[in-house]
């Protein structure tokens, strides 16, 4: 989320409305991730019943383009070799990246699709609406 918040940033988290409220898309939700054994911040994209697909680092929502501040941003991954050491460009000795094409299954109920705002090196992924904690203001 380092396009919007940063490390250290102090925010307020609204424990309370997601539970009366349905999250909406743009909402940024704080939520735990077992995973990362951490609590993450990240934007809603994805509602319940929509298709999520991201094509040439676009992500679209049943099919159409999602346009926000940040779809500039476009969704991408670093490649790695086989010792999982990234892969530098001969000439440039920059770390290689390329745009992700991804289908993600129907959200069900009760299920986001959420990124974070710095995209170009965001987690992202499906979340339940029971994990989401809060949500940042």
């Amino acid at each position: 989320m380092d396009a919007t918040y940063k490390d250290g940033d102090t925010l307020l988290v609204d424990k309370t409305t997601h539970k009366i409220n349905k999250p909406e898309r743009g909402d940024v939700v704080v939520f735990y991730d077992i995973e990362e054994d951490d609590y993450l911040l990240k934007r809603i994209i994805g509602l319940p019943g929509e298709l999520v697909e991201i094509v040439d680092g676009d992500i679209y929502i049943n099919g159409i383009l999602h346009e926000d501040e940040f779809s500039h941003l476009k969704i991408r991954v670093m490649l790695v070799g086989s010792a999982g050491i990234p892969l530098r460009g001969f000439e440039s000795g920059k770390i290689i990246y390329e745009n992700e094409d991804k289908k993600f299954p129907r959200l069900k109920e009760n299920e986001y699709w959420v990124i974070g705002d710095s995209r170009e090196e965001s987690w992202y992924g499906t979340i339940y609406k029971d994990t989401i904690t809060g949500t940042a203001k």
